[in-house]
């Protein structure tokens, strides 16, 4: 990603976070597409409840789901899933899912993935996440790391670990 399109993007997400408080889950659905279309270009398929690109930027995969057409999301401010494979051991899962339960392991261990209301979100989730499985942090420190993190970024400061991931 080149510096101006990860300026792009995080304006995009700041004004994503700021919407989403504020309009139906229908339109941030739209704006979140609309700026995963900007940063990675046409989806690569369009389904009926989500639109998919394969093998954009650092994801294997990334999903935006039309919280409209899923009615097990009503109410969750998530619509963007961004994978990374990552191979996850079986007895580390339940650290990940101490943190967050928007963090999901694939069935064989070999994708993790991070859904929430933004790019940033889910490179901070999988920042920490990689803190996790490297006994860095514990799931509790890695939530209060997310959670000071994100007061820092709605007070206009973001840190590295909102932009790209750390660990590659």
């Amino acid at each position: 990603m080149t510096a101006v399109g990860s300026t792009r993007l995080g304006a995009v997400a700041v004004l994503l976070a700021a919407l989403a408080a504020c309009v139906p889950r229908a339109e941030v659905s739209s704006l979140s597409s609309a700026a995963m279309v900007a940063e990675y270009g046409r989806p690569d398929r369009v389904e009926s409840r989500r639109l998919v690109w394969e093998h954009r930027g650092p994801w294997s995969r990334i999903v935006v789901w039309d919280a409209r057409r899923a009615p097990e999301n009503e109410g969750l401010k998530s619509d963007i899933e961004e994978t990374i494979a990552y191979s996850v051991p079986d007895d580390m899962r339940g650290a990940l899912s101490a943190f967050s339960r928007s963090l999901l392991v694939s069935s064989g261990g070999a994708r993790l993935s991070a859904r929430s209301t933004g790019e940033d979100r889910n490179f901070l989730m999988l920042n920490l996440a990689d803190d996790i499985l490297h006994g860095r942090l514990s799931p509790q420190d890695a939530r209060v790391v997310y959670l000071r993190t994100l007061e820092t970024a709605a007070a206009g400061k973001t840190e590295a670990s909102m932009h790209t991931l750390l660990f590659r």
